[in-house]
């Protein structure tokens, strides 16, 4: 893997491609500093920097034109993919701009759509074009992580708001009961992971707290780790306060290594989204 990603330019690949490189030039620098391989290191870390250019830095958007195609996607789905280099991608437009881009994907900003079926969150309504952005509803993988972007600007409210009503809408216990292509276990996987309230960043050792469903979900691994809800109901959908093992959790996330060595997360609910758990220390 290193030399084949020593050998690829990475000035002549194209955003989701390119995206893809520099995420793993990085991944793969982490790995050979834990390692003390110093000089792979910083080869790694300088070839990681290059997602720069994928991004028109005036809109804090990806590039975008005839000349630029996406796969599976446009380049607002991919605008918002998670990666190792999130806050300094964030900076490029600023927390202000990068959440209103957000709510303009998502469908907050836009004018509502009169249903006449059962009550399908405004985002999840399908495609539109290009001055109306939406989210896939998880139709498919670039999507898959979005919403959790609003944890990294300290607005867990949102992630509830989404994460609770795609489960909602866009699941059920029919044939039709997936948002699209299960490709693998995808999509079930993302619907596990949220219901317990966890959801993992790809490359990362961290997971969101989210907006469970469930009241109570055990992880047997070689130690047992419980998520416990209390006040959970289709109301309560905001998480107002977290406790680990009895300790009040000051971060919008856990460590896989707090999961691994067992315990208890409880997630207190509350209707009311002002009161939403903020982070005091950042988020990373």
């Amino acid at each position: 893997m290193v030399r084949d990603l020593e050998r690829t330019d990475l000035t002549d690949i194209r955003n989701t491609h390119l995206l893809d490189m520099a995420d793993a030039s990085c991944y793969t620098a982490q790995l050979a500093g834990s390692l003390g391989e110093l000089g792979i290191y910083e080869r790694f870390i300088k070839k990681s920097k290059i997602w720069l250019e994928a991004f028109d830095k005036s809109s804090g958007m990806l590039r975008h034109g005839d000349d630029v195609p996406y796969y599976e996607g446009t380049y607002w789905n991919y605008s918002f993919r998670l990666s190792p280099y999130i806050e300094d991608r964030i900076a490029l437009c600023g927390e202000k701009k990068f959440g209103e881009l957000l709510d303009r994907f998502f469908g907050f900003s836009r004018t509502k759509i009169k249903q006449y079926r059962k009550p399908t969150p405004d985002f999840i309504l399908g495609k539109y074009a290009d001055s109306h952005p939406s989210f896939e509803g998880l139709n498919n993988e670039p999507d898959m992580e979005t919403p959790f972007n609003y944890a990294f600007i300290n607005r867990h409210s949102r992630v509830s708001e989404i994460v609770r009503s795609a489960m909602y809408s866009c699941y059920d216990d029919t044939a039709a009961g997936l948002p699209g292509n299960d490709d693998s276990g995808a999509l079930c996987s993302w619907y596990v992971f949220n219901a317990v309230g966890l959801f993992p960043m790809a490359g990362s050792d961290i997971f969101f707290i989210g907006s469970p469903v469930m009241d109570k979900a055990t992880l047997h691994l070689k130690k047992d780790f419980t998520v416990l809800t209390h006040n959970n109901s289709k109301e309560n959908i905001y998480v107002e306060k977290a406790l680990l093992n009895g300790n009040k959790l000051d971060r919008l996330y856990i460590f896989h290594s707090e999961i691994a060595a067992g315990g208890t997360l409880e997630l207190f609910m509350t209707a009311d989204s002002q009161k939403s758990i903020k982070t005091v220390n950042g988020v990373l």
